[in-house]
């Protein structure tokens, strides 16, 4: 019997002296104990697929409390006997161990080679360490369709650190030079201070001294939000109205009375109107205005009907009833109706996740606002929007011309009702020149990456080259080179299907001609340096909803640096489905790391 290394006999019973060996307790033993032990050739083999990661993946993606797999653990055997299951500390082990090291790893790998900006913002938490998410832009050249996308690097927690020295702190852990920098975006005006402070708060500052190319630029999504708010303030001034308070006093007057909402569905049914949910609105929240101002518009027959048929000791009810009882009101609610969606619009269009930093959509915004109320002739006669005169009767249309809403104009009798809205757009257009980047020169030469485009001239692809000298820095010949490219790149065959502007430029990167060079191989590379700078702070708004999310009131205890930092990495690196998620390093790195924690809890345990 080779299992047992013994020599049989079968001449007393032949079959039955085989048979009597195999069903004896020592060989039974014996052949468990070496279907248990591992052969040379699958200790050396290379690893394969490991249920362990692919089940640690979906915990990660998927918001699935950890705990849960201590459940999975014994349930998934005894349903399935072919599955494998992990408890929560390997599920955890291989997330912060393996997986998302591996995500990390390849995002420094870009960010060492290649341009990529930062974006990074505080949250108003009140907790011993303030997350600051350190988010990264960049050219992602690990998949197949090279693209941007957005990457966390790390968390950057803070108590008395200021966020500088965090956000240095990580890229030298990493060893990611600082020249690599392009772009920069941060909102808070004490970050984006020219004067540096005592305690090193100004962020833009000390960026500068690690890199002087760097371009900052302040959320235009908060800004635009900011301009609506102005705007609405002057209104206030000149009517008395205001629409804010408006939104919010009614959202708390029926958000914690079912009796009171139950009878606002009476009298919505009673003026022949589909009832609709009262919508909070929240100063902060760049669109919840005008969903809010249009849900009020709709059930305003049925809220014109309520507040006068009840009676109510309430200040906040009082409030209500006196406006409700004005018949200017509805006026007012539609002029908002028809005025607010130019303001959202733009604010949707720069909360895009692909590239758009090339188009003039703040310069198209700006006009669209000054033709509400100036004549088209003031318009046109301006070189720069910047320069219009719109201030004054003599620059403006007739009142019939002005926009105020076609069902506003209907319902309008008074002229101090057009007065208001063009306070309304006056102040719209001052905060606008004011606040928003219209002159900003990063934004006027970046045209040269929509290549469809006439106006698009080699000096703006210059511009970038002597920005970025260090990074796109040329000969003369490769000036010359990288001219032709330039003008070859319109001549390409038109295609009538949209596709994204960095997908365009990824596979413009990988055109090759006869002799093996590259075709395009310095445009692209100045266009992706291009297209790495962010238009908005809207990626790094997504992370914070990331991060509440996953780190709620019932999942209070995870460390910031640790597992939390861990879970925001794999959602926002993996693209493909988890049960497709397959890594022969991250099943090598995943064996590791279990290896190392019970190396490190052997003592506990005894």
């Amino acid at each position: 019997c080779n299992i047992c290394s013994r020599i049989l006999s079968c001449t007393h019973r032949g079959e039955t002296d085989m048979k009597w060996h195999i069903s004896r307790d020592n060989h039974t033993k014996t052949v468990k104990s070496q279907c248990k032990q591992q052969t040379l050739s699958s200790i050396f083999a290379a690893p394969k697929s490991d249920s362990g990661v692919k089940m640690a993946t979906v915990v990660a993606n998927h918001g699935i409390p950890l705990v849960f797999s201590n459940h999975l653990s014994p349930l998934l055997p005894d349903i399935l006997p072919d599955s494998y299951s992990s408890s929560a500390t390997k599920i955890t082990c291989l997330i912060n161990g393996a997986i998302a090291t591996h995500f990390r790893e390849k995002v420094v790998e870009v960010m060492k080679n290649s341009p990529y900006s930062l974006l990074i913002d505080a949250p108003n938490d009140t907790g011993l360490e303030k997350v600051n998410p350190l988010t990264v832009h960049m050219f992602d050249i690990t998949i197949s369709t090279q693209r941007i996308k957005s990457r966390l690097l790390d968390m950057c927690a803070t108590a008395h650190i200021a966020i500088f020295d965090k956000i240095d702190q990580a890229l030298d852990t990493y060893s990611i030079p600082w020249a690599n920098c392009v772009g920069f975006v941060d909102n808070t005006r004490v970050n984006l201070r020219k004067r540096n402070s005592s305690t090193g708060g100004c962020i833009m500052t000390r960026v500068k001294e690690k890199n002087a190319a760097c371009y900052f630029m302040g959320c235009p999504c908060h800004l635009v939000h900011n301009v609506a708010c102005k705007s609405a303030r002057s209104f206030t001034q000149l009517s008395g109205f205001d629409v804010e308070d408006l939104c919010v006093d009614l959202f708390y007057y029926f958000d914690k009375s079912t009796k009171r909402r139950s009878m606002l569905v009476e009298f919505s049914q009673f003026c022949d109107v589909k009832y609709r949910q009262v919508i909070k609105h929240v100063s902060t929240r760049w669109l919840s205005l005008e969903i809010a101002v249009q849900q009020n518009f709709y059930m305003y027959p049925a809220l014109k009907s309520y507040f006068p048929s009840k009676s109510e000791s309430l200040p906040c009810f009082k409030c209500l009833k006196t406006q409700f009882a004005d018949p200017v009101l509805e006026v007012y609610l539609l002029f908002y109706n028809a005025v607010l969606p130019m303001f959202t619009t733009l604010n949707r269009y720069l909360q895009r996740e692909d590239p758009c930093i090339f188009a003039n959509q703040i310069q198209d915004f700006v006009k669209r606002v000054l033709g509400k109320f100036v004549s088209i002739r003031n318009i046109r006669e301006a070189r720069y929007v910047e320069n219009v005169q719109f201030e004054g009767e003599e620059n403006q249309p007739e009142e019939e011309e002005l926009f105020i809403g076609y069902v506003t104009k209907q319902m309008l009798q008074k002229e101090i009702h057009v007065l208001q809205s063009c306070q309304f757009h006056v102040t719209a257009i001052k905060e606008s020149i004011a606040k928003l980047p219209l002159d900003d020169n990063v934004l006027k030469h970046s045209r040269f990456l929509d290549f469809q485009r006439d106006k698009r001239t080699f000096t703006d692809v210059e511009f970038f080259v002597n920005t970025y000298s260090d990074l796109l820095l040329a000969s003369p010949q490769d000036t010359e080179k990288l001219q032709e490219e330039f003008v070859d790149c319109p001549l390409l065959e038109d295609d009538s299907t949209y596709f994204r502007m960095d997908v365009i430029w990824g596979h413009l990167s990988s055109l090759k001609m006869a002799d093996g060079s590259l075709k395009f191989g310095r445009i692209s590379k100045a266009a992706k340096t291009v297209l790495v700078l962010l238009h908005s702070n809207a990626g790094e708004e997504r992370v914070f909803s990331m991060v509440r999310k996953t780190k709620s009131p019932f999942r209070s205890s995870f460390k910031i640096d640790g597992t939390l930092a861990s879970l925001i990495t794999i959602k926002l690196a993996n693209q493909e489905p988890c049960y497709n998620f397959e890594s022969a390093k991250v099943l090598t790195k995943a064996k590791k790391a279990t290896w190392n924690y019970n190396k490190e809890h052997i003592n506990v345990t005894k």
